[in-house]
């Protein structure tokens, strides 16, 4: 089955690594004395950890460097996901990628995290071997909500955005997707209860529900 590609995002659809995430960044947040609501936290999910210090640096005149508290925050990361038991892996992700490779559809992974983290998140969960391309937030790629990173995904896989389907848990996700052209699934993974993902083309509350005949019609309608 050749005629769509699906692309996933990493965090919230492949492992439950929001609440690590935050984790590590409040811990960050009293080091540096920063105070924000939880709202003003979530805005931030979604998009690169390089984007999110650069503008927490500006808004609070913080003297420190971006990539420096991303290098901290995605140690404290690694540290956290290999403690974790079990590993936090997203309920009914190992059977939707085992049936889409099944049905021979191209897979592809856009990250807007580090080459270091997707490496590990991919190691811990066995599901490297399953995507044909990898795409993180390094290199310059502007970050989600901007559609950049699906974009050169598409390009790495050859193929047109009209013929992506995206599987996205954030707004900003969700948002670049359709900036891409592409049909996205927006999934409430029990987590993210706080994300808006009204603009998807189909919310799903479990992975289970994402099925071939599920996909074919949302190809039908690119």
């Amino acid at each position: 089955m050749n005629n769509f590609v699906v692309i996933f995002d990493m965090d919230g659809v492949i492992v439950n690594s929001e609440p690590i995430h935050q984790e590590c960044e409040r811990e960050m947040f009293r080091k540096l004395n920063i105070s924000l609501t939880q709202k003003e936290h979530d805005r931030f999910m979604g998009i690169s950890g390089s984007e999110m210090w650069k503008q927490i640096i500006d808004k609070f005149e913080l003297d420190e460097n971006a990539e420096n508290l991303v290098r901290i925050q995605n140690n404290c990361f690694i540290q956290k996901l290999e403690n974790s038991n079990p590993f936090p892996i997203i309920n009914g992700i190992t059977d939707l990628i085992d049936l889409l490779s099944e049905n021979k559809v191209l897979l592809l992974l856009a990250s807007s995290s580090s080459q270091k983290v997707v490496n590990k998140v991919l190691s811990l969960s066995c599901l490297k071997k399953y995507f044909r391309h990898i795409v993180n937030g390094s290199g310059g790629i502007k970050s989600k909500p901007e559609p950049d990173i699906f974009l050169k995904a598409a390009g790495k896989g050859k193929v047109s955005p009209n013929n992506c389907i995206v599987i996205e848990d954030s707004e900003n996700g969700i948002i670049a997707a359709k900036r891409a052209k592409m049909k996205v699934i927006g999934l409430l993974n029990g987590t993210n209860t706080r994300e808006n993902v009204s603009k998807a083309d189909l919310v799903v509350n479990d992975l289970a529900e994402i099925t071939i005949e599920t996909l074919l019609k949302l190809r039908k309608s690119l």
